[in-house]
């Protein structure tokens, strides 16, 4: 069974699993990158190719792919993601009230996360020079 495949077995509902297979695998054939080599550029590029649809396909694609890779990190099938792990930081930052847990993370998202942003932009900017 290939990770599509089984992740999709883990939903609920036919309906449901028939689009948010299909969503999938549209943006895999979009990228054309095995999951593990897929960057934020990549999804960004993605994301824009998906404007001339809907705001509810647009919603039902992005979350489809979301809950793919969410699905891919939580059972190790892809690990050591920098990106999952600063979501969670910033999560987590949601809900620091006295500042102790950014004081904690305070070295990572200046050694770590922000070095990811700057190549990010750098990877982004090269899709949109004129």
């Amino acid at each position: 069974m290939n990770r599509v495949d089984l992740y999709v077995s883990t939903l609920n509902s036919d309906n449901t699993k028939k689009c948010y297979r299909r969503d999938i695998i549209a943006m895999l054939d979009f990228v054309d990158k095995k999951e593990e080599n897929i960057n934020i550029a990549d999804m960004l590029v993605w994301k824009e190719s998906l404007s001339n649809q809907s705001s509810a396909t647009i919603a039902r694609k992005i979350a489809a792919v979301k809950m793919y890779f969410r699905f891919l990190h939580m059972n190790k099938i892809i690990e050591d993601d920098q990106w999952m792990q600063m979501l969670r930081t910033r999560n987590q930052l949601a809900h620091d009230y006295d500042g102790t847990f950014a004081a904690e993370k305070f070295t990572e998202i200046i050694n770590v996360y922000y070095p990811l942003f700057v190549k990010l932009q750098k990877n982004v900017e090269k899709y949109y020079k004129e």
